[in-house]
């Protein structure tokens, strides 16, 4: 009973959760973005760079990792309540019992960066519109983050930047942790680091500075005194910038940087949404809609079914307890005719006062 207790413990969270979830889209619709109708792209380049402005200069890894999980807001805001609870644990540990939770592993993996899942879980309206716009074409979110670190380039942004290395590789600029097992979050001004800003009416989305972030001698970047040393299955999904795609390897262990080839001749494949991880969170666009939810709803269906089923099969019999005739003459019950009472093997309640003499507690 007790894991009963639990599971419906969680579910009751989570139903909070998605309320919480819509109640904030529904009460900042105005600050939410909307495709033009009969236009394809659900977002403008303009809305596009606004929203990536804060993240487009994160390590790839990490920032594969953002995206992803800006897919599954439900789990975000649920890993950030989560971890707040065992914020003082360490990186490994977060992650490795985080594991256990159920969430998607690029949620997971944001266990060991709280500032980013406090960011996220803070501004619903911006995860839930980066999440849709990497869901509906991640082709065109990438194409915004290369001409974002291209301004950021440009403007000489990422010169004497010690934690990251930003390097060109086929006209793509790939930027990966300096030291191959730490990485580091920089926090940098986006209306100053880009330049120029190219679009007036959408000004990029700013975020306040980190807690303990110190701006680097010579530089626009803010750092925190100590990266994240990684010890956990961390790089498992990469882009490949040359096809607009984002690869994942969920099978191998990898705690060092590794490249796209490396990751797909090891077995990786291309990302798949996969919409029960955003736990009954509706999506904006009609169009995902249409493409995901009934998908999800009858898988949903199916997992409720079988719940349903477990919660009200009815208890083992415990030998230890074994009721003798009187115990069963006690209930108005005889061995002849048990068997015919009105108590149904899916009144738990009723089941368990028969079999072990007491009301089970839920």
């Amino acid at each position: 009973m007790n894991t009963l207790s639990q599971h419906a413990k969680r579910m009751a969270a989570q139903g909070m959760l998605l309320l919480l979830l819509v109640l904030t889209t529904i009460g900042f619709s105005g600050r939410a973005f909307s495709a033009e109708a009969g236009n394809d792209r659900y977002y403008t380049d303009a809305q596009l760079a606004q929203m990536l402005a804060p993240i487009a200069l994160y390590p790839d890894s990490l920032l594969t990792h953002v995206l992803i999980a800006s897919t599954y807001p439900l789990e975000v805001v649920e890993a950030q309540r989560w971890r707040k609870q065992h914020q003082e644990w360490s990186s490994n540990r977060l992650t490795s019992e985080g594991a256990k939770q159920g969430w998607d592993p690029s949620v997971v993996a944001l266990l060991a960066f709280p500032n980013i899942l406090d960011k996220m879980s803070q501004d619903l309206n911006w995860i839930s519109d980066l999440g849709e716009a990497f869901v509906a074409d991640e082709g065109r979110v990438m194409d915004s983050i290369q001409d974002l670190r291209q301004a950021a380039y440009d403007a000489d942004s990422l010169q004497n930047v010690s934690q990251i290395q930003a390097k060109r590789e086929n006209d793509r600029i790939i930027i990966v942790p300096a030291d191959p097992q730490v990485i580091w979050v920089p926090y940098y001004d986006p209306r100053v680091v880009y330049g120029t800003w190219r679009w007036s009416a959408y000004p990029p989305f700013y975020w306040d500075p980190f807690p303990g972030y110190v701006v680097a001698p010579h530089s626009l970047f803010y750092w925190h005194n100590g990266g994240v040393h990684i010890s956990f299955n961390f790089f498992f999904s990469t882009f490949r910038w040359h096809e607009r795609t984002v690869w994942v390897d969920y099978r191998h262990n990898h705690y060092r940087y590794v490249p796209y080839r490396h990751s797909i001749s090891s077995g990786g494949q291309r990302w798949i949404h996969r919409p029960e991880h955003r736990r009954g969170a509706h999506y904006r666009h009609e169009s995902l809609q249409q493409r995901y939810e009934p998908s999800y709803r009858r898988d949903n269906n199916r997992y409720q079914q079988v719940q349903h089923s477990l919660q009200n099969r009815p208890q083992p019999r415990d030998n230890t307890k074994m009721k003798h005739p009187q115990d069963y003459r006690q209930h108005g019950l005889t061995r002849d005719n048990r068997t015919h009472n009105n108590v149904r093997p899916t009144d738990a309640k009723k089941w368990n006062t028969i079999n072990h003499g007491h009301s089970s507690k839920r």
